[in-house]
């Protein structure tokens, strides 16, 4: 699978955003709405339309909640990760046990972050799955602003500047 990049510097990341409560979505297009390289390029409110947007705007990346009326955030990653695949999956999601790790490495999602991390880490999660790499920040485990649990690969410098402490894991690592 091809994973889409961005070649010039300058490119913006398109982001689509597909959350239940709006509220969430305007939290997580107000982080991305910070950073100039990235667009928030649409919307969606259930995994049903999470899809139909993925397909409609073709963006780099999709933030998706996992609890969403219709068709899961699951259900729809694993939807657009088969008719989208150059489209990478991030899973934003109040669940951080093991269990929803678990099934979001099955489907093939580049990166989970709870809800209670957007801003900087939903930020570093979304530049990660872009470029190709895993990224899970969990609630359980004592993370600091500067500290992030990278899974599968070390994250590369440009990603994670300015992080003071990256600690590279096996993918089974995640699940302790």
């Amino acid at each position: 699978m091809k994973m889409r990049t961005n070649p010039i510097p300058d490119a913006r990341i398109r982001v689509v955003v597909a959350d239940d409560h709006p509220i969430v979505r305007g939290m997580v297009r107000s982080a991305l709405d910070q950073h100039p390289h990235f667009e928030v390029c649409g919307e969606a409110e259930n995994g049903a339309d999470a899809i139909d947007e993925v397909k409609r705007a073709r963006p780099d990346v999709v933030v998706l909640n996992v609890t969403m009326p219709l068709v899961s955030g699951f259900e729809a990653a694993r939807e657009i990760k088969k008719q989208i695949p150059e489209t990478a999956i991030v899973i934003l999601s109040s669940h951080a046990d093991a269990h929803f790790v678990a099934e979001a490495q099955k489907i093939g999602v580049r990166a989970y972050v709870s809800k209670s991390k957007i801003g900087q880490a939903l930020v570093d999660a979304v530049k990660a799955a872009v470029a190709g790499h895993d990224f899970t920040v969990r609630n359980r485990i004592p993370i600091k602003k500067s500290h992030y649990l990278v899974t599968g690969v070390d994250a590369p410098s440009h990603i994670l500047k300015g992080r003071t402490h990256v600690s590279p894991h096996k993918k089974t690592d995640v699940h302790r």
